[in-house]
């Protein structure tokens, strides 16, 4: 019901229209508003309102409000669309330069689905940002026991060439290359 020209879910839905037609600034703005009004809010729309930030490149904004909207939410980590959360709090923190963080992230992504392959990339990330190439490879090869990915080749090929190891860089471009030509 519509009290004082307000309908949540109408303005939700604004909101969401607002960031695929990528009117950042009017998201941010009615996603907050939606936060203000008392209602218990969606659990997504913290994670839409950070990824507004995020378009604007306002990491610090992006950064406080994912981080205590996401996991305000009790039982949180129980609910299996949570390892989402994780996930992008995990690629924030990675791009904050916050490894440790990132890294948490990750692993608590790989707990609650090891059979997912985004977990064990991210690990990888983490550790090639902070040029640690041996580990980063290490999980580069379990996210690729779980899917070959072009994209993933790639990355591990960039560790090889980071520790100079030009013949397994070579190799990994090889497959990439005869995979999709």
């Amino acid at each position: 019901a519509r009290e004082k020209g307000f309908c949540y879910e109408a303005d939700y839905l604004l909101g969401v229209c607002f960031l695929i037609t990528e009117q950042y600034p009017n998201a941010i703005t009615l996603f907050r508003n939606l936060l203000k009004v008392g209602k218990k809010p969606k659990k997504n729309m913290f994670l839409l309102l950070s990824v507004c930030h995020k378009k604007l490149e306002d990491y610090a904004n992006t950064e406080r409000i994912v981080i205590p909207g996401l996991f305000s939410f009790r039982n949180a980590a129980e609910n299996p669309k949570f390892y989402e959360a994780y996930i992008y709090r995990g690629r924030l923190f990675n791009k904050l330069k916050k490894y440790r963080e990132a890294k948490s992230d990750f692993e608590a992504a790989v707990q609650l689905h090891p059979e997912r392959q985004i977990g064990y990339v991210g690990q990888g990330d983490c550790y090639r940002s902070s040029e640690d190439y041996e580990e980063a490879i290490q999980c580069y090869n379990t996210a690729l026991k779980i899917e070959q990915s072009s994209s993933v080749l790639l990355r591990k090929a960039i560790c090889f060439l980071e520790l100079e190891r030009y013949d397994l860089a070579l190799a990994d471009i090889n497959r990439i290359l005869e995979s999709d030509p």
